[in-house]
């Protein structure tokens, strides 16, 4: 199966790179990184086969699935987009079928073990910290942005690596939209 989608790939591999790829079933899983994340996907996927790329990822992909004789690769079709799909039939050729595997990468997301329980409890005791926190400081005449970034620090300063979706602040005309900007 390749793997498309960053935040799965992220998830099923440790990498936290953008413009990857993740290839998985037979053999070792190989993840498919752009050079500028040399190092870093060597330090965060040591477990990982890794085909460090400088030209186009269809290249690089087309390289590993030749090499690992792969005559059927299946996608995501919840994170894989017509037009890349046509772009992997072209570039992958006739000899590798395509194939969906609708909503497998959400199954095996959704199911967590006690180490991604932890993860969230402990995210959300740094979330819940910074927000108490950060309610005393409150006062009118800030503005939403301000709020928001004050908020977002005070998280990361609580133990969080970054907020799971930009921090929603919304007062006076905005404080019906529910996701307001």
């Amino acid at each position: 199966m390749l793997v498309t989608d960053p935040v799965a790939v992220g998830y099923f591999s440790g990498f936290t790179g953008d413009d990857s790829w993740l290839l998985v079933g037979a053999g070792r899983p190989c993840l498919l990184t752009d050079f500028r994340y040399a190092e870093q996907a060597e330090r965060e996927c040591p477990h990982l086969a890794r085909v460090v790329r400088r030209g186009a990822m269809m290249e690089a992909l087309a390289r590993v699935v030749r090499r690992r004789r792969i005559r059927s690769l299946a996608l995501d079709p919840d994170a894989v987009t017509v037009g890349l799909r046509s772009r992997l039939a072209g570039g992958l050729g006739r000899r590798v079928r395509l194939g969906g595997l609708p909503g497998i990468v959400a199954n095996l997301r959704i199911r967590k073990d006690e180490s991604e329980v932890r993860a969230i409890r402990r995210a959300i005791a740094a979330a819940e910290a910074a927000f108490n926190e950060f309610r005393r400081y409150v006062k009118p005449g800030m503005t939403e942005k301000a709020l928001a970034a004050d908020l977002d620090h005070r998280m990361r300063l609580a133990g969080a690596d970054a907020p799971a979706f930009p921090t929603i602040v919304a007062a006076d005309a905005t404080a019906a939209m529910p996701h307001a900007r």
